[in-house]
């Protein structure tokens, strides 16, 4: 090496000797630069999968663990940039303030949606209800077609579709009739002052037992809840209690309406 750096004109081994030690040094930083950004890219896709499948394992919603599995990634790869960067002597600190200026006045602008996303978030972590839950929430009830990240979709009894933002969701109460498996259905009666109590307790009670929706293993019950009404209260599986309820109201109007008319019958000269 060295006799070939006496062979070269004296301006070239001049600028050899000059710049080698130099560009031998960049080449070794860029090589380095280089290795700790694979390194990082194995190593994100790597943490990655294991983030996947320890979500999988939590049973956390599909649509959160596509977003935080992909968020390690992209998180662990641009600290191996900066990493790498640093390495070329490239200045990362203006360049990180630059980044946090714009990420300021892009959550200042998406104020709203980031709420919204937290807020999702919750709601996929804490899982206050499940699709297909009848829930009520802001003002509105219906099933839950779809848990998103920044909003949720119901649909009306109606078949409307109702899209909440998820801040409003959690922002207020949640009512999930659909969580405990049974609901409890209750119809009235109103009294008249010459009925006969026992005989009406006795209709409603047989038009619940009867009910072919109810749960089978919860009797129904029977309350004078005051001085002019009569209730029945039943359970019934959730996604029967409209079906139930109906046939249940029905069933006592029709029963009462016999019962009446035949007291009246009776009683007349």
């Amino acid at each position: 090496m060295i006799e070939l750096l006496e062979k070269l004109p004296d301006s070239t081994r001049q600028f050899v000797l000059l710049w080698a030690p130099g560009a031998l040094q960049l080449v070794g930083k860029l090589c380095y630069a280089v290795l700790i950004f694979l390194v990082g890219r194995w190593l994100s896709m790597h943490l990655q999968k294991v983030t996947r499948a320890l979500l999988v394992r939590s049973r956390v919603d599909p649509a959160l663990v596509d977003f935080l599995s992909s968020l390690v990634r992209y998180a662990v790869l641009a600290a191996s940039i900066i990493a790498a960067l640093e390495k070329l002597d490239v200045k990362t600190a203006s360049l990180l303030a630059v980044f946090a200026s714009a990420g300021l006045a892009v959550g200042l602008a998406l104020q709203g949606s980031l709420s919204n996303f937290a807020a999702g978030t919750m709601i996929l972590f804490f899982r206050p209800f499940g699709k297909g839950d009848r829930i009520e929430v802001a003002g509105k009830q219906g099933l839950v077609d779809e848990i998103g990240i920044f909003t949720t979709r119901l649909v009306s009894s109606e078949n409307e579709t109702i899209i909440i933002p998820n801040s409003s969701v959690t922002g207020g109460t949640i009512i999930n009739f659909t969580m405990r498996g049974d609901r409890r259905a209750t119809v009235s009666v109103d009294l008249k002052e010459d009925d006969d109590l026992d005989a009406l307790t006795a209709l409603v009670e047989k038009a619940a037992l009867e009910n072919r929706y109810r749960d089978p293993d919860v009797s129904p019950r029977v309350l004078l809840t005051d001085q002019n009404k009569l209730s029945v209260r039943i359970a019934i599986p959730a996604a029967d209690y409209e079906a139930a309820l109906d046939l249940l109201r029905r069933r006592i109007f029709e029963d009462l309406r016999t019962l009446r008319r035949g007291l009246a019958a009776a009683t007349s000269p």
